[in-house]
């Protein structure tokens, strides 16, 4: 219904750059395919036919295999969908993070979440 709040859990791949014991993604179903830029923007679409906000937890696999050109894409999207904004979550192990990324996201107002198995 128009008017509610929704979470979009979007994995953009099911790769991978570790192996833990705890992850549901069996190692035949990886594959390094990054999540193409019109799949998100038919998601976005149909999210925002129904749902005034929204929020966007990315998931995988690793979703920071997926370069930052991909997320400058996906969030352009969002803001032709959303002039207002949306809320974004990267879920990751953290092995990937550096300062650009965590400057990337923190001028784009995107949460990182980590969960690593040592």
């Amino acid at each position: 219904m128009v008017g509610q709040f929704v979470t979009v859990i979007v994995k953009p791949t099911l790769d991978c750059n570790i192996d833990c014991r705890h992850c549901y993604h069996r190692s035949c179903d990886r594959s390094d395919k990054i999540m193409d830029i019109s799949t998100f923007e038919k998601t976005v679409k149909l999210v925002k036919d129904g749902f005034d906000s929204s929020r966007f937890i990315w998931h995988g696999g690793e979703p920071l295999l997926a370069p930052v050109s991909f997320y400058k894409s996906v969030f352009s999207v969002q803001k032709r969908y959303y002039p207002q904004g949306c809320d974004n979550t990267i879920q990751t192990n953290g092995t990937l993070l550096n300062k650009r990324l965590i400057e990337f996201c923190r001028s784009n107002r995107v949460n990182i979440g980590i969960s690593y198995e040592g």
